[in-house]
């Protein structure tokens, strides 16, 4: 693997630049969507943005490069996560690739995106109905059979 000072001096060249950010883009987002996708099946996925099978697999595959932002949503709505599509100096996507890792690629759907309620009164509700399913779940287990 070339080391940061190795890559910083082929990204010198602009033609190399845009080979680069391409690679990110055709390499990053299959794997960021087939990590989102988990235990769904290819078939649910499709279902979920009116996509079809064959579709959800050609995406996921690495390299392919037929992605647009109207199907970048789709499929963004159909995980109920964000999308963010913005420029950035080569100083971020360089930090990015250094840190590619599947664990940043699952993100949480909006109902379970702690960090979004943190400090708010839903917060503070789906604390509430936690300790009583945990309460509930304690009382159940706590019952001896006859």
């Amino acid at each position: 693997m070339d080391t940061r000072s190795d890559l910083i001096e082929k990204l010198r060249n602009r033609e190399y630049r845009q080979a680069f950010v391409s690679s990110q883009i055709n390499i990053g987002i299959p794997y960021q969507i087939r990590a989102l996708r988990g235990e769904m099946r290819q078939e649910e996925l499709a279902a979920s943005t009116g996509m079809k099978q064959p579709r959800i697999s050609a995406i996921e595959r690495p390299g392919y490069s037929s992605l647009n932002l109207t199907t970048l949503k789709r499929i963004a709505a159909a995980f109920d996560v964000a999308l963010i599509v913005r420029f950035v100096p080569f100083s971020e996507l360089v930090e990015w690739a250094e840190n590619f890792s599947s664990d940043t690629f699952v993100v949480p759907a909006f109902k379970h995106d702690n960090k979004l309620f943190q400090g708010s009164a839903l917060s503070e509700v789906t604390a509430n109905v936690e300790v009583e399913k945990k309460a509930e779940r304690k009382a159940v287990a706590s019952i001896q059979p006859y």
